[in-house]
């Protein structure tokens, strides 16, 4: 899996610089471990100034977001100002993020022997509807990844959205059965 992603893989057996052994015990340093000249991935997403819109023109203002997804519980995100997070409850724990980005994805069941059962697995290659939340202002748009080794592109106004520092989410929820709603 490492080499089919394009990683390279260093260890202390190897004889690689950068490991050092003391006491029984193996420490790292990553600046001082060759990377054969890879550059690194590119980033993911853009990010702007807390506050700032989503994208310059067309975005919403917006403070609650229903996630509903046929079969299972809506999950609703409610901004909160003070803190400058979107804050909802998943499968029973709080969770919060600086950042939202929902993507409408296609899934696949996959018969998984350790569990001795099928599970149903997100596919997110392809193209799809995204909506992206940031701050209190959100937008829809799409989505588009050409491959497993390749980097997610959102698109939202004919623009990359650009989110606030911090944490961000990413919801893949299923193409069909599923319901976004803000307000």
């Amino acid at each position: 899996m490492f080499h089919s992603a394009h990683l390279v893989v260093r260890s202390y057996k190897s004889g690689v610089a950068g490991f050092v052994s003391s006491s029984g015990h193996t420490y790292v340093y990553p600046n001082k471990i060759s990377t054969s000249g890879l550059l690194p991935p590119p980033t993911l997403f853009t990010y702007g100034q807390p506050g700032g819109p989503v994208v310059p023109s067309g975005a919403s203002k917006v403070s609650t977001v229903t996630v509903a997804v046929a079969g299972h519980a809506a999950v609703v995100w409610r901004f909160d100002v003070a803190a400058n997070l979107w804050r909802a409850t998943v499968g029973g724990t709080a969770v919060s993020t600086a950042n939202l980005v929902i993507m409408k994805v296609g899934y696949e069941t996959k018969s998984v022997h350790a569990l001795h059962r099928d599970v149903s697995v997100s596919n997110p290659v392809g193209l799809g509807a995204a909506w992206v939340y940031s701050g209190t202002s959100g937008t829809t748009g799409t989505w588009s990844r050409k491959g497993f080794t390749t980097a997610l592109v959102l698109q939202c106004a004919n623009t990359t959205p650009t989110l606030t520092p911090g944490r961000t989410w990413i919801l893949q929820v299923p193409s069909s059965g599923t319901t976004v709603t803000a307000s």
